[in-house]
């Protein structure tokens, strides 16, 4: 198993890409958890993993999902260009957005950045296995303006905690009645790895810096 230095996960080759925590609270912010670039695809690839892609109206289907969105612009919600659903790992799941897309959408996937983690269980999953979803921005990492994504119908009944990368912070959640939302700190072990009253009911989120 390889420790990448700095960075919050390891990375275990023993035939495909997994994802762990390193359990270290202390452990510097980084800039980049989980890349979508072309070596990473490849090794996806190698470990003969299949991605189901999904078009970007349906629903997240299966313990891995990637999705890449637009920025917010004058408060909308960002646009979700395309979304990937995989039972085998988070990278098969990225892998699959790359199916959906020509020469020029690949290219944006490859350069996405990932922004958030959404788990259906409390403490980004670690105290029980649940589904995990990431999503990237095709705009860079988080600035005050943000990433402000609506979820499908199952994130809004399942999500149960959140973290943040890339300089994404702070998300500003909102339940799924839209009449009260709180800015949660989604730093490694801060509060977004527990949603309080807005656990399985959230509307909509607000990644930001």
């Amino acid at each position: 198993m390889e420790v990448l230095s700095g960075v919050r996960y390891t990375v275990n080759f023993e035939g495909c890409i997994q994802l762990r925590y390193v359990e270290r609270v202390e452990m510097k912010r980084v800039s980049k958890m989980f890349t979508v670039g072309v070596a990473t695809l490849a090794l996806a690839a190698l470990c003969g993993t299949s991605a189901s892609a999904a078009a970007a109206s349906e629903d997240s289907a299966g313990r891995y999902c990637a999705w890449m969105v637009g920025p917010a612009e004058n408060g909308d919600v960002s646009p979700v260009l395309a979304k990937s659903c995989s039972e085998v790992s988070p990278a098969a799941a990225a892998a699959g957005l790359v199916s959906q897309g020509d020469g020029h959408a690949i290219s944006a996937i490859a350069e996405a950045t990932p922004l958030m983690y959404w788990y259906s269980n409390g403490n980004y999953n670690r105290n029980a296995a649940g589904s995990m979803t990431t999503i990237y921005g095709n705009a860079g990492p988080c600035d005050s303006a943000g990433y402000r994504v609506e979820p499908d119908s199952y994130w809004k009944a399942n999500m149960s905690s959140i973290l943040g990368d890339n300089n994404c912070r702070y998300a500003h959640v909102t339940n799924r009645a839209l009449n009260s939302a709180h800015d949660f700190n989604i730093d490694f072990g801060a509060e977004g790895a527990y949603l309080g009253q807005w656990d399985n009911n959230v509307g909509l989120t607000k990644a930001h810096a």
